[in-house]
């Protein structure tokens, strides 16, 4: 895994990350994607929800996108 240096910024009262957009599309997330946060010793690891449950958010996106295609297929 190639490694990358980022510096946290302030937002508000916290400290946030910033996840490049190549990032984010390589690992399939978006703003809509829930997260998992684990802390591994000295490591923080980041991932996706389960590959089942993005599956399922991708399904349903395609769902929602394509919906009139789907039914006027349904119909023929």
């Amino acid at each position: 895994m190639a490694e990358k240096f980022k510096k946290l910024i302030k937002h508000d009262n916290k400290l946030a990350l910033v996840i490049d957009k190549a990032v984010l599309e390589k690992l399939n997330i978006d703003e809509n994607t829930d997260v998992e946060i684990v802390i591994s010793g000295d490591m923080i690891i980041i991932r996706p929800k389960s590959s089942r449950e993005r599956t399922r958010q991708t399904a349903n996106k395609i769902m929602d996108k394509y919906a009139p295609v789907f039914e006027k297929l349904a119909k023929t």
